[in-house]
């Protein structure tokens, strides 16, 4: 329910409610909880990069691998796609190029 796999099961948008644990917005998000992401943000995709919004303004980010400390931020929903998944994606799928 409003989750998914993209690109041949490589990226995964989490889901919010039911679904298996792995899939899950709250169980994936605890984990990167206890390993020091903080509370104010919620995982909301995996793949190449992890995705999380924060909770107060729904801002948009990527973690670093093994650096919760760097986060690049995305202005919107359309900005993410194209800096993440888009940009890596578009030649291997044969996506045409947007402006």
């Amino acid at each position: 329910m409003g989750g998914g796999d993209l690109f041949d099961d490589s990226e995964t948008i989490l889901q919010p409610l039911s679904g298996e644990e792995y899939d899950l917005i709250e169980p994936v998000t605890s984990v990167l909880w206890t390993e020091g992401l903080s509370s104010d943000y919620y995982v909301f995709h995996r793949g190449i990069v992890d995705s999380v919004f924060r909770k107060y303004d729904g801002a948009l980010f990527s973690l670093a691998p093994f650096d919760l400390a760097h986060m690049p931020q995305y202005l919107d929903l359309d900005d993410w796609y194209m800096k993440t998944l888009r940009s890596v994606y578009a030649e291997q799928y044969g996506l045409e190029t947007l402006v």
